[in-house]
């Protein structure tokens, strides 16, 4: 066996045992990180992927928080691009309405009296098909007056 056969079985068993070693350690699958802002008496909380990978449940959570009792209707808005890279499965709670723009979608959803807190998670997968991530904007709104937004981006690793 010539010296250069023996190197290109050493370093593709290296390279092999490399990927098994992330895999099982975690550091190819979903990685999740919160981006936090605070406006007009609103804190807005998104957790997201920071990495995924097609075809993984990928998490997306909205909180919008408040000292004081949060309104009758509360409205979210987030990227449209952003959202084209889930197969949404389902959002609890449902919104009572929602209206989407190539910019941007938008979710209005009724709040109980005295809420201090509204979650929204979707429950979603990335598409097979996405090879790119793509960068988001999530605000909160109300009364048409925007009051927090948040920028972050989710990579798609192969």
């Amino acid at each position: 066996m010539d010296n250069w056969e023996w190197w290109l079985r050493k370093v593709s068993i290296t390279l092999i045992g490399g990927l098994v070693l992330a895999g099982s350690i975690g550091l190819l699958g979903v990685r999740t990180e919160v981006v936090t802002a605070v406006g007009g008496g609103y804190q807005l909380s998104v957790r997201y992927a920071s990495v995924s990978r097609p075809g993984l449940a990928t998490p997306l959570s909205i909180e919008v928080r408040s000292d004081d009792a949060l309104p009758e209707e509360v409205t979210i808005l987030a990227t449209s691009s952003y959202l084209a890279l889930f197969d949404d499965n389902g959002m609890e709670p449902l919104p009572v309405e929602s209206y989407n723009t190539a910019d941007w979608t938008s979710w209005t959803f009724a709040v109980p009296p005295d809420s201090h807190l509204l979650r929204v998670d979707l429950d979603a997968r990335l598409e097979p098909a996405v090879q790119w991530g793509s960068d988001a904007t999530v605000a909160v709104e109300v009364g048409q007056q925007r009051m927090a937004s948040v920028d972050f981006t989710t990579k798609v690793a192969p």
